[in-house]
């Protein structure tokens, strides 16, 4: 402090409740625990839509299977199978008197997923279907001439 702020109260009054800051800027420095630069991957380790790693490692001809999944993915592959292999098992095998219990129980098995795995589409068209009914909901309220194209093509869809 120099002399005049020595001779001066409101001075010396100031400067008795300014030493909080005075020590917060020397030693902010050392107390700093956090890190100066944070950065952090959102969701590490995750991988978003259908992305299929095929390589050498794990296929034997990577760009046949590439071809083949980018035009029926695995989804609709498995779709195929399971329905085609239910078909055979309620026709062919199901009723077969020399299966075994457990080839019977294996059987019962796959037809409860099968009939599960169908459930599941159906619910997911009706949600669909609803989106649809929203959507012209929509365009009947906003947008009366693409909703009457939209009428037209439906209605044609349905006549066929």
């Amino acid at each position: 402090m120099d002399t005049t702020s020595r001779n001066d109260p409101a001075a010396t009054l100031a400067a008795s409740f300014m030493w909080p800051l005075a020590l917060a800027r020397s030693w902010s420095s050392l107390l700093s625990f956090a890190p100066q630069s944070l950065t952090q991957p959102i969701n590490p380790g995750w991988t978003l839509g259908n992305v299929i790693n095929v390589t050498e490692n794990n296929s034997n001809a990577p760009d046949t299977e590439r071809e083949i999944v980018e035009q029926h993915s695995y989804g609709r592959q498995l779709g195929h199978i399971t329905d085609a292999l239910a078909v055979l098992v309620k026709s062919q095998l199901a009723e077969q008197p020399e299966l075994s219990d457990d080839s019977r129980k294996c059987l019962d098995d796959f037809l409860t997923l099968a009939a599960k795995i169908d459930g599941i589409k159906r619910g997911e068209a009706l949600k669909r279907v609803e989106r649809v009914a929203r959507d012209l909901a929509y365009l009947k309220s906003r947008h009366p001439d693409a909703y009457d194209e939209a009428r037209k093509r439906l209605a044609s869809t349905f006549a066929a």
